[in-house]
């Protein structure tokens, strides 16, 4: 089981992260307080309407997740992701997205999160071309992003 954090102040937090960096958030259960960690790999006004922000989770069982948060005027649906890390490509789904209007803003919020099998960190953490597809939207993660992603999966706290 991994945990998703899901509302609008997560959002907002992510947003003024900078990219490429490593930020905490804490969720409780009935053991206590846990610390979550998050990259950020991506976030970038993409088509008009908004812009999801797609990061990579761990928490502290070592178990990674990939996350796209997004925030906008109009309805994405988003339910996949697809990264392609050198020849090796990797759809990402999350069975059961989360789509909200938000309560007194109108803006429409959606999150879906998909958890990293081992594999897929082992060619992470080996690529050097990396590219992130969200719909129809294409994206090249830089040298830096690639390094930041490789750090963080390595189970570094910070860069």
């Amino acid at each position: 089981m991994f945990f998703v954090l899901a509302s609008c102040s997560t959002y907002e937090k992510l947003s003024l992260q900078p990219d490429f960096s490593v930020g905490t958030s804490n969720y409780e259960d009935i053991n206590g307080t846990h610390e979550l960690q998050h990259l950020v790999i991506l976030k970038d006004a993409w088509a008009s309407g908004g812009m999801p922000i797609i990061t990579i989770q761990r928490q502290p069982e070592e178990i990674y997740s990939v996350h796209l948060i997004y925030q906008g005027g109009f309805w994405k649906f988003y339910d996949t992701i697809k990264i392609k890390a050198d020849e090796y490509l990797m759809t990402l789904k999350d069975s059961d997205p989360y789509h909200q209007v938000l309560h007194g803003s109108g803006k429409i919020h959606e999150h879906i999160a998909a958890r990293l099998t081992e594999d897929t960190i082992s060619k992470l953490k080996s690529c050097s071309t990396l590219r992130i597809q969200a719909q129809n939207t294409i994206k090249d993660i830089p040298a830096e992003g690639i390094e930041a992603i490789k750090t963080f999966l390595s189970g570094a706290t910070t860069q």
